[in-house]
């Protein structure tokens, strides 16, 4: 039997398109290792733990330089931060050059912020309140919904470093209706911020001068005047040490919805203690509300503060700026321009009758305020106001009040404390009069550094008498200041100083009067004004002597 022939043996194919691939060959050496596997996952998880300590390592360094930076410039500020707890931080203030009676150490509870969080709270400091040399203030709103100032010091400044520490100091001492109150801080970096209570009225100088504001009343000005006065006493009183502001003026009177005033802006401010009489330092301020005497020589008191006060309080009778560039030439200062006027009102609460019997039945404000409702003071009084009914009596207490704040001599000034309670109505005006006969009254010893002898002030007054013999000047031209004395106030106010002592000098003979020359002054009221003619207008004295005047 014949076997079947077999089919031939089918060669390999070797036609490959150019999509086809050839079939590979894995040879066992090839296949993974399972221990190379573990290798692999080894090396991973070690390289993961050393990058997670690197980074550790990396933010540990990074917060201890932050903190060791912060840390010296806290020392460099004399302040050391103790904690950063958002909910009530504590800081603490060293100053670095004090008298012995100031407090060596404060320590204020407050919130301290980061930039960060400042800067979300003012929505990348883009609500402008208001600027200065010092920096912005911004509006800002915490988490809370409670609304903020946000005061943003100019950074790389010495000085704004001081005025950082000086407002801080000096803030964290006070705790009065009539000041701003402080909520935070932040000293991130290179930056010094402050963070205020918000009020949400602008400033005093926003109302009374800024074009198309409708006028305040007279009302809202006397709370006004009342208000930041007694917050300026209770620096100059209940603080210890007393704290000097430095800079009053309108721009830094803010109000609240209720016109309610809150004293800002303690960046100038200075401390001095019951042992110190003054402060001797550069000259600061702005123009217009400058102390004349603490300008001229750098003796800072606080009577330097009671002298702004006084150009406040011109502002608010007036409605005028400290300084008007687009006033006339003779207008320009408010303090020059109001001096008639100003001497009208101290002509009246410095005449001390030498009879006794006459000191009991005068009364400046009677006398004032028929002046008043004559028209001797309309060319002062803002004219917006006079279209309104304002009180006569507030009126002329404002006037008074400003009339012995501006005085030159810081030593005739009242002090802060007597100038509330006869704004307030709480004291004759008399009892801001630059001299006091000792004894008379319960309030002269607090009037102490504003009396003069008795003696001094008999010899004032015979000699006003004798010169007012030779040149009587008629009432009416002496009360206007459209007049001839009027005019040469402000000539001789342009002209610079004068020696005014002569006029007093010229009368020594009236000294050794006889008797029956004394017995016919002593029933009548002599103006002594012109000696506060020498102090009352930035020291640009009058050469014009005064005479003698009826008083009642």
């Amino acid at each position: 039997m014949a076997s079947a022939p077999s089919s031939p043996e089918t060669p390999p194919n070797t036609n490959f398109t150019a999509t086809s691939t050839p079939p590979l060959k894995i040879s066992p050496a090839t296949l993974p290792n399972p221990n190379n596997k573990r290798l692999l996952i080894g090396l991973s998880i070690g390289f993961a733990l050393l990058s997670f300590v690197l980074i550790l390592v990396i933010a540990f360094l990074v917060y201890f330089l932050h903190r060791v930076r912060k840390n010296k410039r806290h020392k460099s500020f004399g302040r050391i931060p103790l904690q950063d707890d958002m909910a009530g931080g504590t800081l603490q203030l060293q100053p670095q050059q004090q008298s012995p009676a100031v407090l060596t150490r404060i320590v204020i509870s407050c919130i301290e912020f980061s930039r960060e969080e400042l800067y979300v709270a003012t929505d990348g400091f883009y609500d402008v309140l208001g600027e200065g040399g010092f920096g912005h203030v911004y509006k800002g709103r915490l988490p809370n919904g409670k609304f903020v100032a946000v005061k943003k010091l100019k950074s790389g400044s010495q000085q704004g470093d001081r005025e950082f520490q000086a407002e801080v100091e000096a803030i964290s001492r006070v705790n009065h209706r009539y000041l701003v109150t402080l909520v935070g801080y932040c000293t991130s970096d290179d930056e010094r911020m402050l963070v205020y209570e918000f009020v949400p009225n602008n400033t005093l100088k926003f109302h009374l001068h800024e074009k198309d504001k409708p006028s305040m009343d007279w009302s809202t000005r006397m709370k006004i005047a009342l208000g930041s006065a007694k917050g300026f006493e209770y620096l100059h009183v209940y603080c210890d040490p007393i704290i000097i502001h430095r800079d009053i003026k309108a721009s830094n009177i803010l109000l609240d919805k209720d016109f309610e005033p809150k004293v800002a802006d303690f960046g100038l401010a200075k401390f001095l203690s019951d042992t110190e009489s003054h402060v001797s330092t550069r000259v600061m301020g702005t123009n217009g509300y400058v102390d004349p005497e603490y300008r001229d020589s750098g003796r800072l008191t606080a009577k330097s503060d009671v002298y702004s006060f006084g150009v406040v309080l011109l502002e608010l009778i007036t409605g005028r700026k400290p300084i008007d560039e687009k006033k006339p030439f003779k207008e320009r200062d408010l303090v020059k321009w109001a001096s008639p006027f100003l001497l009208q009102a101290l002509r009246n609460i410095t005449v001390v009758p030498l009879d006794s019997r006459l000191q009991e039945t005068y009364n400046p404000e009677e006398f004032l305020c028929q002046a008043l409702k004559n028209g001797r003071f309309d060319g002062l009084i803002d004219s917006r106001l006079q279209e309104t009914n304002y009180n006569p009596e507030e009126m002329i207490r404002m006037i008074t009040c400003a009339a012995a704040c501006v005085l030159n001599s810081a030593k005739l000034r009242p002090r802060m404390s007597l100038v509330v309670l006869a704004l307030g109505g709480f004291i004759p005006l008399k009892f801001l009069k630059p001299e006091i006969t000792p004894g008379t009254s319960n309030v002269s010893e607090y009037l102490s550094d504003s009396i003069q002898s008795y003696e001094d002030l008999k010899k004032i007054f015979m000699n006003m008498a004798q010169k007012g013999r030779e040149n009587v000047i008629d009432e009416n031209e002496y009360s206007d200041p459209r007049s001839k004395y009027g005019q040469d106030q402000c000539a001789s106010s342009m002209a610079g100083p004068s020696n005014v002592s002569d006029s007093f000098n010229n009368g020594v003979q009236s000294m050794n009067m006889e008797q029956k020359d004394k017995e016919k002054v002593i029933n009548e009221n002599i103006d002594p004004s012109s000696k506060y003619d020498s102090v009352s207008t930035h020291g640009q004295q009058n050469t014009k002597e005064m005479g003698k005047v009826n008083g009642s």
